[in-house]
């Protein structure tokens, strides 16, 4: 995460000799180098993933360096572009924007902003009247790091195989979520040491199918499509209507669920 981000954690990770791969935010000054080094080709094809739906490139940086000043540490720059996410935040970013000009222009300033007006607005003066416009260049300087992420890392590995190293983390980060919130965990209320292990057994295997649908949706492709989540979401619905005499009778599956199926080799309900 880049809230974990600090020049002195990187350095005490690499004389440490530990590897790491890390957020980094954009406006450091070597990474404001990497954008601009690998921007003129970031919407190239060659750079594009259809599974992550974006373009993605490495460069070295030779920022950090060690105490002694000579040479540099490897540390590699992975640089992501999202074309959907860019026009997101600049949809975002022209109406805070407007909302702080007609602040402006109604005189009703609010102090928290006053960076904005300062830096996103020129003032004039018009018959001893103050009119505004906005800085356009500083408007244009800000919207070319729309859509960037940044990640940071002493590996130098493909731009992708980085992506999904970082993004695992999020499946820990996940996991926890599902074993608080999904799976009845946030509180271990249980009367006997049975009924604990008990529940940390469902859990554990919870969390198995779990690690085995990604696998499986990564092997197949169906993480093109799919999120885990939606994946889930579209096999939810599957009737069970169970009889004390005649037992269980299962619904019929949709088309796109039997496609799931078909495509993890599980043998749909019938």
């Amino acid at each position: 995460m880049s809230g974990f981000y600090s020049e002195d954690n990187v350095y005490d990770l690499i004389e440490s000799g530990i590897g790491f791969v890390m957020g980094a935010k954009k406006n450091l000054t070597y990474i404001k180098a990497a954008l601009e080094a690998v921007r003129p080709e970031m919407n190239h094809v060659e750079h594009y993933s259809s599974v992550y739906k974006m373009t993605g490139q490495r460069i070295q940086t030779d920022y950090f360096r060690p105490r002694n000043g000579k040479g540099h540490y490897p540390v590699q720059v992975y640089v992501y572009y999202n074309r959907d996410q860019a026009i997101d935040q600049e949809y975002n970013w022209n109406k805070v924007l407007q909302e702080r000009y007609e602040e402006l222009q109604s005189g009703e300033l609010k102090p928290k902003f006053e960076k904005v007006y300062a830096t996103y607005f020129i003032q004039e003066e018009h018959d001893g009247k103050p009119l505004y416009r906005y800085n356009e260049a500083a408007i244009a300087k800000q919207k070319q790091t729309f859509g960037y992420f940044v990640l940071i890392s002493s590996y130098k590995k493909d731009v992708w195989e980085m992506l999904s190293l970082y993004r695992n983390k999020e499946l820990i980060e996940d996991g926890f979520h599902n074993l608080k919130d999904r799976l009845n965990m946030r509180r271990l209320r249980v009367s006997s040491e049975s009924g604990l292990n008990g529940k940390l057994f469902t859990q554990f295997i919870a969390l198995i199918l779990q690690s085995y649908i990604k696998r499986e949706m990564e092997n197949s492709g169906l993480n093109k499509d799919y999120t885990q989540e939606s994946f889930l979401s579209t096999l939810n619905r599957i009737d069970i209507l169970l009889h004390k005499e005649f037992g269980a009778t299962i619904g019929e599956s949709t088309v796109a669920q039997k496609l799931l199926y078909s495509k993890t080799g599980v043998t749909y309900p019938e």
